[in-house]
């Protein structure tokens, strides 16, 4: 059961008690002024009631959406020893690549390699990978003419799955008040009492 759930549930069963309650009291001897008070009064705390859990939903509620964008946003990924060791590997063959062509244009056709290559990799070695674009952007015989062409590179690189997204999407989805039985139930009492 999802806290959306428990809460709803809970709401709904002091709604239903309440109304049984009700129920109770206009079937009890007395005056309808003493029924009223009564009944006034359960209303009251009915109201207490579903402002603490609305107010505690909408804190946790609060609270994932900022602990999911938190997620969302940096996304991390963790990196294993062996995701490095085959990143860096590719990674020398590719710098030796780059390092030994003649020309900017050479260069480029490197790099477009390298987008390819990379697209094949996992999403913990891409975010290993990001470490390696400095030392290759350094190894550039002129950066303004393979921009485009490390920028394809960079890309690549930050193409990685975000599974956080998905859980935002679906935190962001969750309703702002809860309690639709409470406020239907509120709304035909105030109604009879005009």
């Amino acid at each position: 059961m999802t806290y959306l759930q428990k809460y709803e549930e809970q709401i709904t069963q002091d709604v239903k008690a309440l109304k049984t309650y009700v129920f109770t009291v206009e079937r009890s001897r007395g005056t309808q002024a003493l029924k009223d008070a009564e009944i006034a009064k359960a209303w009251k705390r009915l109201d207490e009631k579903v402002a603490r859990v609305r107010a505690e939903y909408t804190d946790i509620r609060e609270s994932r959406i900022a602990e999911t964008k938190k997620l969302a946003v940096i996304n991390f990924h963790k990196i294993t020893n062996g995701d490095h060791t085959r990143v860096k590997a590719a990674g020398s063959n590719f710098s030796l690549d780059i390092l030994s062509a003649p020309d900017a244009a050479t260069q480029n056709v490197v790099l477009a390699k390298l987008a390819d290559f990379i697209k094949l990799l996992t999403d913990t070695e891409k975010a290993s990978f990001g470490k390696i674009i400095f030392q290759i952007n350094d190894l550039l015989i002129d950066k303004a003419a393979s921009k485009t062409a490390l920028q394809a590179v960079i890309a690549e690189v930050k193409n990685v799955d975000n599974p956080h997204e998905a859980t935002l999407a679906e935190a962001e989805a969750l309703p702002e008040v809860i309690g639709l039985s409470y406020d239907t139930a509120k709304a035909e009492y105030e109604a009879s009492l005009a």
